[in-house]
């Protein structure tokens, strides 16, 4: 049931006439790195505003706060905790969103080492 196997040598001018005709050429897949356009800053702040307004899932509570408030308030040195209050919201969100903003944009949300405190 077994059929046999024939062996073929190309002769030089055989082998000569191959490689001419079926050169060797080495493949290489482009990198990511070569793969990737230079990003301006634009494009990646309409991506992200692109991304949160069609965001998939369960809205969180800074989707209703007025983020222009938020700023202000942080830039009055108020403490979280009188943010919170006057927003509505927990500490903790106000913590988590001012943290996420100053990591992404540090000048525009700089560290406070004084914080006022607003007579309740």
């Amino acid at each position: 049931m077994h059929s046999e196997v024939k062996t073929y040598y190309l002769t030089p001018e055989e082998l000569a006439a191959y490689i001419e005709k079926h050169p060797i050429v080495e493949e290489r897949k482009p990198m990511q790195a070569e793969l990737a356009k230079p990003i301006s800053k634009k494009h990646i702040e309409r991506s992200v505003e692109s991304q949160r307004k069609s965001r998939m899932g369960r809205p969180t509570i800074m989707d209703k706060v007025d983020h222009d408030k938020v700023y202000k308030l942080y830039m009055d040195g108020l403490t979280y905790e009188q943010m919170a209050k006057e927003l509505g919201i927990s500490e903790g969100s106000v913590q988590k969103y001012i943290s996420r903003k100053q990591f992404h944009d540090p000048e525009g949300w700089p560290p406070r080492l004084k914080r006022k405190v607003k007579e309740g």
